[in-house]
């Protein structure tokens, strides 16, 4: 089968001790069959260390201390790997943040927001539309519709076009992306939308109520009461990048289950939420650095694209909320 991906995705690396918040904390750890069977067999002091802190069960985990993975060392290093290797360690971890989705025949690949270090790499890459194509064996898919796979891959190309139309506004662009999506929505059903004019503050109440991964993620979001999201032209590159990173991970999943119109939705109200942010960090810094646009990336990635509860309730919202309708999303881009 093809396997594609971004160009930026086999430029990632694990900074490991130079990352600010550590995947290694605040993340549940699951453990594959394979790597708990082999950690059944390490003896020695490290061995006990590790059985003491490994769930039983049918999923195994690690068990963490405070929060903390307790074999991240004072130094941020991960101590299996400097004890047992890098290659013993759980999939996850090794895995982590790339993502992947299967359909019949191809592969697609990235890496995630929720990842500083992936999050500069989305950010910052001149060409985000560079992909590239491998040949894998075959690893299978789940079943979807593939008349509409065909119809979507033709409209996230479509999408790509409008996204990188220097020639226009982005915040214009957004507007086409919004309308566009709403027209081929309607063309493969969809439920009634609400739509009323509302403010960008009911937006950040609705994501006020999702469940909380990260204690300093609410004080953020209710920092930005009163601001609007302004898309400067001085930070063109990063909404054009977050934009494609959202329509190339998303839209093609909508053939599983026909809902394009809130993965779309996904990609304007976090462009609007982290444009937010973001303008947030010009006013109290005066500007606005990869680094510093990469950690408000990460820091909502991790509370809402990474916590599939909060991203099945949002989806609901779209429908329901009239902050979230069509004509009001598009109102704020026009601003």
């Amino acid at each position: 089968m093809k396997f594609f991906f971004p160009s930026y995705y086999k430029d990632f690396e694990c900074i490991a001790d130079r990352c600010l918040h550590s995947c290694c904390i605040g993340w549940e750890i699951d453990i594959d069959e394979k790597t708990a069977a082999f950690y059944d067999t390490v003896g020695g002091a490290f061995g006990e260390k590790l059985h003491n802190h490994i769930t039983d069960g049918e999923v195994r985990s690690i068990c963490l201390c405070g929060e903390r993975c307790p074999f991240l060392n004072e130094k941020g290093l991960c101590d299996i790997i400097l004890t047992l290797g890098e290659e013993h360690i759980s999939e996850i971890c090794t895995e982590h943040p790339r993502y992947y989705a299967w359909f019949r025949g191809v592969k697609e690949g990235g890496i995630g927001l929720s990842c500083e270090e992936a999050a500069r790499l989305i950010l910052t890459a001149d060409d985000p539309l560079s992909f590239t194509e491998t040949r894998i064996c075959d690893e299978g898919a789940e079943d979807y519709d593939e008349e509409l796979f065909s119809i979507l891959y033709a409209v996230r190309e479509e999408l790509f076009a409008i996204l990188t139309d220097k020639e226009k506004p982005f915040g214009e662009r957004m507007c086409a992306v919004l309308s566009r999506t709403f027209a081929i929505q309607m063309q493969i059903g969809m439920a009634e939308e609400a739509d009323e004019a509302r403010p960008f503050g009911d937006m950040l109440s609705v994501l006020s109520e999702l469940e909380v991964m990260d204690p300093s993620w609410l004080p953020k979001l209710h920092a930005l009461r009163g601001e609007v999201p302004v898309l400067s032209s001085g930070i063109t590159k990063y909404l054009e990048n977050l934009a494609i990173y959202f329509i190339y991970r998303y839209v093609l999943l909508a053939s599983f289950d026909g809902d394009l119109l809130s993965r779309v939705k996904l990609c304007a109200v976090s462009v609007l939420v982290i444009a937010a942010l973001w303008q947030k960090c010009i006013k109290e810094k005066g500007y606005l650095s990869d680094a510093d646009a990469a950690w408000e990336a990460k820091c909502y990635s991790k509370e809402i694209e990474y916590n599939e509860d909060n991203l099945a309730a949002l989806f609901d919202a779209f429908y329901e909320n009239g902050v979230f309708g069509m004509e009001n999303l598009k109102r704020f881009f026009e601003e």
